[in-house]
């Protein structure tokens, strides 16, 4: 593994920039003495990624955002309906784009709106009787209005309303070939609040995935600072998470029938 950062400051704008590289040789993935189809050579996983962020204060109170990354990632690996001679090769490149701006609107309240798009991009290829070539690319764009507003010395306010599409475009390589999607519509607010010694905070969230499901989440919290150095912590919560796209259609892997996770 290799990896190295180098960041610079020019007057108000600030740039960063990373590389990475990472090399596995591997082992065979099936054991040949248990499956005499299974090529006998070495899986190994190679990736390579790149990122860069730049930020610039135009004004005081005011920041804009940009972030580009990209990962390339290629695995081996084995099949026990081939051959010891076929291969079975991954390629999976990701790219990730972030735009945000962030604004001190007043003394009391910070807003920060942030623009996304992500990009997964997996092909599958093998070679033999029963080769193939598949392929699935996920796209997932967002946009985060989030704001954090202070009532008073003790009480603080955050909220937003998010936005977010997601696509998956497959092809099984044999003719299958589909291309669904949903969308995403979140609100959330959380109150902070404190009394002497003692925090309070509460926090709700609705998610509404337009054909899938609908949720609504909620977190209530308790601390208390005994002395300076201990802090005594209390909270309850609920969650819920849906299923990737990936996960749902991805050919071969994908499981349509896949619920929604609760917590």
């Amino acid at each position: 593994r290799a990896s190295a950062q180098l960041s610079q400051t020019i007057g108000a704008t600030r740039l960063t920039l990373g590389l990475s590289g990472e090399r596995e040789s591997g082992i065979s993935a099936l054991d040949v003495d248990q499956m005499k189809a299974a090529n006998p050579d070495r899986d190994g996983y190679r990736n390579r990624a790149a990122q860069l962020d730049v930020s610039h204060r135009w004004a005081p109170g005011h920041m804009l955002g940009l972030g580009l990354l990209r990962s390339d990632g290629r695995l081996d690996y084995d099949s026990a309906f081939a051959t010891p001679a076929d291969t079975q090769r991954s390629r999976t490149v990701k790219d990730v784009l972030h735009l945000s701006s962030e604004d001190r609107l007043s003394v009391a309240w910070t807003s920060r709106v942030s623009l996304s798009s992500q990009r997964d991009d997996a092909r599958y290829v093998e070679t033999g009787d029963y080769g193939y070539t598949g392929r699935y690319r996920t796209v997932v764009d967002g946009l985060l209005w989030h704001n954090e507003l202070a009532l008073s010395a003790q009480t603080r306010l955050s909220a937003g309303l998010q936005r977010q599409r997601e696509r998956i475009d497959a092809d099984d390589g044999f003719g299958g070939v589909y291309a669904p999607g949903r969308s995403l519509w979140a609100a959330y607010a959380g109150l902070q609040h404190r009394i002497g010694d003692h925090d309070l905070a509460s926090n709700l969230r609705r998610d509404d995935y337009r054909g899938a499901s609908a949720r609504s989440t909620g977190r209530l919290g308790w601390g208390w600072h005994v002395t300076p150095h201990w802090t005594v912590v209390a909270s309850a919560a609920n969650a819920f998470g849906v299923p990737p796209l990936g996960y749902l259609h991805a050919p071969y892997f994908g499981n349509p029938a896949l619920l929604p996770e609760r917590s």
